[in-house]
């Protein structure tokens, strides 16, 4: 049969003399050690315990003084003691949830959005964030800020927007111009005539034809949408760019003058300027070649 061992502490001026009466009467003690100048912690044998009784009764009780020696069952803990114990718990319950605070704190995790500033788009605001992954108790998704925010300025009126994550906090900014805003035309900037692209300036969409291309009448320069961080899908955005093209034109005419004037005319209508015009005699009269510049806009 297993031998069970109790655990006790003896307190009292030089304790070790309790432990040596307990030895003289046979009983054995176990893993004595001693934890103050005033007390010692040891085990006994359970069945040891009545014979034990008979040299220290108080043993059958908890910090009872029935002679020079108090005798504590560990386990049986004090008023005092519960009291500390309830703090030290309290301690490890703080220190629990501050370690907590600071895992979740430094975690992709989202806790709030929080829209500030104009607030009358503050339901489509948090919508389009959903839409692009942003919601509450998710990870928040990395190189998307672009996408929202060029998504929350195409909204009526809204001038300025910044999407930031604070620690779990994404915080959406928006602010609304105070004067009536022109209603953005919708599309792509489009090439009027075939000619080379000079230099484009492209504040939203997608710039489809870079600065010394042939650019054919009819073709986009700028596409009315952004593509995603994952290169493939598309969202649709209003385009604001501004381009300038390099144009020629030719005019025939029986005279040089009226040749000059037909090129003058033709390029002042279309809002042009005129780099350089070169005559040249032909079978049919004379040929007035005009090289000029355009520029075409788009929400600028």
């Amino acid at each position: 049969m297993k031998d069970v061992k109790e655990a006790w502490i003896v307190e009292g001026i030089m304790p070790e003399r309790a432990l040596d009466k307990l030895q003289r009467a046979k009983i054995r003690v176990f893993q004595a050690k001693k934890i103050k100048k005033t007390q010692i912690l040891f085990h006994i044998s359970k069945k040891d315990i009545e014979k034990a009784f008979a040299i220290y009764p108080n043993m059958c009780y908890n910090n009872i003084r029935g002679s020079v020696y108090t005798f504590t069952r560990v386990g049986a803990i004090t008023a005092r003691e519960r009291k500390i114990r309830g703090y030290r718990l309290l301690g490890i319950l703080l220190g629990v949830c501050c370690w907590f605070m600071a895992v979740l704190g430094s975690t992709d995790l989202v806790f709030k959005v929080d829209v500030v500033g104009t607030t009358v788009y503050e339901r489509e605001a948090v919508e389009i964030l959903r839409e692009s992954g942003v919601s509450v108790f998710k990870a928040y998704p990395k190189n998307k800020e672009g996408e929202m925010t060029a998504r929350i300025l195409d909204l009526e009126g809204v001038e300025f927007c910044s999407v930031q994550k604070y620690g779990n906090t994404v915080r959406v900014e928006i602010r609304q111009s105070p004067l009536p805003q022109a209603k953005r035309e919708e599309g792509d900037l489009i090439c009027p005539r075939t000619c080379i692209l000079e230099n484009v300036v492209s504040l939203s969409g997608t710039l489809l034809k870079k600065a010394g291309e042939e650019v054919l009448a009819g073709e986009s320069i700028v596409g009315g949408y952004f593509i995603h961080a994952d290169g493939v899908n598309k969202s649709e955005t209003s385009v604001v760019a501004k381009a300038k093209l390099l144009c020629v034109e030719e005019f025939i005419e029986k005279k040089q003058e009226d040749a000059v004037f037909e090129a003058v005319l033709f390029v002042e209508s279309l809002g042009g300027e005129i780099r350089s015009i070169t005559i040249e005699e032909t079978e049919d009269g004379v040929k007035a070649k005009a090289e000029f510049t355009l520029v075409i806009k788009k929400n600028m």
